[in-house]
């Protein structure tokens, strides 16, 4: 899912799934604290949900100011950028619902397999 895709903004934003993906898994807290946010930039900037409920906020936000330092991202647009962090919280934690994750991983994947 991308946070800031179809807006102006310095930042293009999705979430990026763990590598440890595969078909019809279960909705551990492994796999949900693997879930990642990524900056797609030069160089990209990826950061796990597990690390966003362990580190401030504002230490976040003066890591990624350090890494695009060359972008000289302002406080408007870093606040821009924690809004899509807690989008990303909040939407983790919505998917790893049990009924949403169980139909976004295994109802809406076989439905689709089923249909072709």
């Amino acid at each position: 899912m991308s946070y800031s895709r179809w807006i102006t903004s310095i930042w293009y934003t999705y979430w990026s799934a763990s590598s440890e993906e595969t078909t019809y898994k279960l909705p551990t807290k492994k796999l949900k604290y693997n879930q990642a946010f990524t900056i797609c930039d030069f160089p990209s900037y990826d950061i796990t949900y597990s690390e966003l409920m362990t580190k401030d906020i504002n230490t976040i936000l003066q890591e990624v100011k350090e890494v695009y330092k060359d972008k000289n991202p302002n406080e408007d647009e870093l606040f821009e950028l924690s809004e899509y962090l807690m989008r990303f919280i909040d939407d983790v934690d919505d998917h790893f619902k049990w009924h949403n994750f169980f139909r976004y991983e295994w109802y809406y994947p076989i439905r689709n397999k089923l249909r072709k």
